[in-house]
């Protein structure tokens, strides 16, 4: 099952997991578990509905209301979760594309250091991305060229051509070009979306601390993948 689980959300994100969030998963995972045990134990599988909405039910039953926050409150909360509504990183790139089969001429990055423009006449064009690739930030990268070829985009920091960077497309020459920084919102701009997020952070809280609880009654043992 924590296989299963694990390759499931891996393949939802396009993208590994790190050891915190694998352990976050599981961790729902099993509360999800310890709700549904306890809903059972309160009688609420005598309600019609399914395991899901059930443990939903318990959920509710476990938490408390949350008063509206006032604006100090708000904007307290703005401050702790501003990387949350901030943009990403964008990167630039130019690009030099081969086809999956196409033989890349011996020495291409000196090439095309000595001449782009000839470079570029020895390549092929992609039906996905142009001469340039704009705007990428971290998701894009790795969701278009595959998770190892785009770490290999990230990690580029200076304004050298690199390659071939293989990916699922085919075979790249890149060189970025400039990093366009974060962009934090202002308090204004995502005012309307805090309070909701206020009060479900509250709620989280909340259930935490009864699950914590709950924990304390079960024995619960992880057959982790090797």
């Amino acid at each position: 099952m924590v296989t299963f689980i694990l390759k499931q959300a891996q393949d939802l994100r396009q993208q590994q997991l790190n050891e915190d969030e694998k352990e976050a998963l599981i961790k729902q995972y099993i509360d999800n578990e310890l709700l549904y045990l306890e809903a059972q134990k309160q009688g609420l599988d005598n309600d019609s509905r399914i395991k899901k909405q059930m443990i939903q039910k318990m959920t509710l039953l476990l938490t408390k209301e949350v008063p509206e926050p006032s604006e100090a409150e708000l904007k307290q909360y703005f401050e702790i979760h501003k990387e949350a509504y901030a943009s990403p990183y964008k990167r630039n790139f130019n690009h030099i594309f081969f086809a999956p089969g196409s033989t890349v001429p011996k020495d291409f990055v000196a090439l095309i250091t000595a001449d782009k423009t000839k470079a570029r006449t020895l390549a092929d064009s992609s039906l996905y991305f142009g001469d340039t690739l704009p705007h990428m930030s971290d998701r894009d990268l790795k969701m278009n060229f595959g998770l190892d070829a785009g770490q290999k985009f990230i990690d580029i920091n200076d304004s050298l051509w690199h390659g071939p960077i293989i990916s699922i497309l085919g075979q790249h020459f890149v060189q970025l070009e400039s990093v366009e920084p974060k962009v934090y919102a202002n308090f204004d701009d995502v005012k309307a979306y805090l309070s909701r997020q206020y009060i479900i952070s509250k709620h989280k809280k909340q259930l935490d601390v009864s699950l914590d609880a709950l924990r304390e009654q079960y024995t619960v043992e992880v057959d982790w993948p090797q």
